[in-house]
């Protein structure tokens, strides 16, 4: 996965929307980027960034509530092993597990996209706690490597 690619997915997507309350900017962001993805792009950078502004919208909600274990427990579970399940029948049968949102076909299983949506979980709850008067937000370059943010998690 290019890294480049998703942070400048992500970042133009809230430089769109950089004149709202951070919470408006990111459902702004989203909404563009989910666009993007049901018009018909299947880039799995895309798909990273996606994923990444919609866990980081949601945990800008909950924070650091008891709810934003409930980000980390779909994150992991859709992007994680429903994910790789899906990836593998795909590539025997043809045919993917029923498990997509909406039109867009689902992407393939990455490390690198669990690693992006754990980092929007990270970057929500900052936003939650320390940005809500910010006017511009902004998209780290890459990921929290995987064994550092399950320190942070658990």
């Amino acid at each position: 996965m290019n890294n480049a690619k998703v942070h400048d997915w992500a970042q133009g997507a809230i430089d769109k929307y950089a004149t709202y309350t951070v919470l408006e900017d990111l459902k702004n962001a989203f909404g563009y980027l989910k666009g993007l993805r049901q018009a018909g792009n299947t880039d799995l950078e895309l798909a990273a960034a996606d994923h990444y502004m919609f866990v980081r919208m949601c945990n800008c909600v909950v924070g650091t509530t008891p709810a934003s274990g409930l980000g980390v427990i779909g994150a992991s579970i859709y992007d994680g092993p429903l994910k790789l399940v899906d990836t593998v029948v795909k590539k025997a049968t043809g045919m993917g597990l029923p498990i997509g949102v909406g039109p867009t076909p689902t992407s393939p299983f990455s490390l690198w996209t669990l690693a992006w949506d754990y980092t929007g979980l990270v970057n929500g709850a900052e936003d939650c706690i320390y940005r809500w008067g910010v006017k511009k937000l902004h998209v780290p370059r890459l990921p929290i490597p995987l064994p550092y943010l399950g320190s942070l998690i658990f």
